[in-house]
C-alpha cells in the first residue's frame, strides 16, 4: 500500500449508459443498437447518454439533437422516461444499502460506498465491486464499472478506465502515474472554461497543476484554486456521506422545457399537473410536507415569470400542490406559447411535525387550499409504485386517449 494512502477504501459504483441501458431493458429489441437518449428529431433538445454503438458514430452528451443525427442518422432517438430512470435508481439504492449503509448517491447512476468497514484492503475492495456488479447484473440486468481508492476522487477517477462492466484499482502512486501527463481537463472538478484559464498560465497537465503553488492557484481561480492543486495530488479527505443524512433540503422541485413551444393550455395542464405528481412523490419518499408552492414560466420569447402562494398548512399531495399550481397559472398566463414549466414547493418540514394551520394563504379561505385531499390515497399508491415500480398506476388525467402514458 502507498505510504500516502488514507487506509479508507471507497468504491464508485458507475452505470454504463444508464438511460440507454433501462430504455434497453424496456424494450429488449434495441439492444445492439446505435441509441439516443434526449429527444428526437426536429425536437429542440440535447443528448443526455448514447450507446456506445452511438459514441463510435460520434455522438457525445451535450450535444444538440440535430447534430447527433447527421452524425448517426441510422440511430434510434428516445425522449427522456425519467419515471423509468427514477424507479431502476432507486432499486440499484437499495440492493447497495443491503451491504452497507455507507452508501453516498452521487447522481442518478453513481454511488460512493465506504467500505472500511467491511474490507481491509483495496484488494478486498475490488472483490466486493465484483460482488456488488455481478449482483446489479444477475438482478437487474444493469452493467456497471467500478473505482476502487483509498479516497472518493481517485474511485471516480479510477471508475472511468476501464468502460462498460470493468474495475480498477488506484492507490495514490498509481493516481500519479496514471494521470500525471493527462491534460488538466482530465481532473474532476476541472470544466472547460477554468482548463482555458489553467492552460493559459501555463498549467496544462495535471503534473503542473499538483506542483502550483497554492498561492498562485488562489490569485488565478480563488478558493477553487488550492482545491484543485490538491486534487491534481490525488489528496481527498472528504466523506462518504451516508443516504438520507445529509442536510436538509430546501426545497423539492421539477423543470421540463417543452420540445416545442406549447399554445394548447389543456396540454399544459397536464404537464402542470405531470411536474406536481413528480414533486409531491419525492417528497412523500423523504416523508416531508412544504407549504409554499412555486411556479416558474419560460414564455416562447424567453421571458421568464415565477410566482408563488403560501398555504394554511403543509402538504404533501398531487391534487394539493396542482390546485394551488394551475391557480397560479392562470393568474399569469399571458396567452403565449409557453416553452419551460417548473414547479417546486419550499417550507419543507418532517410529516409528522406539520406547521400549524394558521398561516395565511394567497388565495383566503378558498377550501382548495387548505387540508391536504391527497392524504388517505397517496399512501396508497405510493406503496404500489414501491413494490411493483412508478408506473404501475397513474393518474388518467395524464393518460391519452388510447390509454397510453402521455
Amino acid at each position: 500500500m502507498d505510504p500516502r494512502d488514507s487506509g479508507r477504501i471507497i468504491l464508485l459504483l458507475d452505470m454504463d449508459a444508464f438511460f440507454v441501458q433501462a430504455e434497453v431493458i424496456a424494450v429488449p429489441k434495441l439492444s445492439g443498437s446505435p441509441l439516443v437518449i434526449g429527444g428526437t428529431p426536429g425536437a429542440r433538445g440535447t443528448v443526455a447518454t448514447a450507446s456506445y454503438e452511438a459514441r463510435a458514430l460520434g455522438v457525445r452528451s451535450g450535444m444538440s439533437i440535430g447534430e447527433a443525427k447527421r452524425l448517426a442518422p441510422q440511430a434510434v432517438f428516445l425522449p427522456c422516461n425519467p419515471s423509468r430512470y427514477f424507479d431502476l435508481s432507486a432499486r440499484i439504492m437499495k440492493l447497495l444499502l443491503r451491504r452497507t449503509p455507507l452508501v453516498e448517491p452521487a447522481s442518478i447512476d453513481e454511488a460512493f460506498i465506504d467500505a472500511s468497514g467491511i474490507a481491509r484492503s483495496l484488494e478486498e475492495g475490488e472483490a466486493l465491486a465484483a460482488s456488488i456488479q455481478d449482483e446489479i447484473s444477475r438482478t437487474l440486468r444493469l452493467t456497471a464499472s467500478a473505482g476502487i481508492g483509498p479516497n472518493k476522487l481517485i474511485a471516480k477517477m479510477a471508475s472511468v478506465l476501464q468502460k462498460p462492466a470493468g474495475r480498477t484499482v488506484l492507490t495514490r502512486r498509481d493516481f500519479d502515474e496514471r494521470f500525471a501527463d493527462e491534460p488538466v481537463i482530465a481532473l474532476v472538478g476541472v470544466g472547460k472554461s477554468t482548463a482555458a484559464r489553467l492552460e493559459r498560465a501555463g498549467i496544462r497537465r495535471i503534473a503542473d497543476l499538483a506542483s502550483a503553488p497554492a498561492p498562485f492557484l488562489r490569485r488565478l481561480l480563488g478558493v477553487w484554486g488550492p482545491i484543485l492543486g490538491r486534487a491534481a495530488r490525488g489528496e481527498d479527505d472528504s466523506p462518504v456521506v451516508p443516504y438520507g443524512t445529509g442536510p436538509d433540503p430546501k426545497s423539492v422541485g421539477h423543470e421540463y422545457t417543452l420540445p416545442r413551444d406549447e399554445t394548447d393550455r389543456s396540454e399544459a395542464r397536464r404537464l402542470i399537473l405531470a411536474l406536481c405528481n413528480e414533486v409531491a412523490g419525492d417528497m412523500r419518499a423523504e416523508h416531508r410536507v412544504g407549504d409554499t408552492v412555486h411556479i416558474k414560466i419560460r414564455w416562447g420569447d424567453f421571458t421568464t415569470v415565477l410566482r408563488q402562494c403560501r398555504l394554511r398548512t403543509a402538504v404533501s399531495s398531487t391534487q394539493a400542490i396542482f390546485n394551488v399550481a394551475w391557480e397560479l397559472f392562470r393568474r399569469m398566463d399571458c396567452g403565449g406559447p409557453i416553452r419551460m414549466i417548473g414547479i417546486s414547493v419550499s417550507g419543507l418540514v418532517q410529516a409528522e411535525s406539520q406547521r400549524p394551520q394558521q398561516i395565511e394563504s394567497l388565495f383566503g379561505d378558498d377550501p382548495r387550499f387548505g387540508a391536504d385531499p391527497g392524504d388517505k390515497v397517496e399512501p396508497v399508491t405510493d406503496s404500489l409504485r414501491a413494490i411493483y415500480g412508478r408506473g404501475v398506476i397513474r393518474r388518467a388525467s395524464l393518460l391519452g386517449e388510447n390509454g397510453k402514458r402521455r
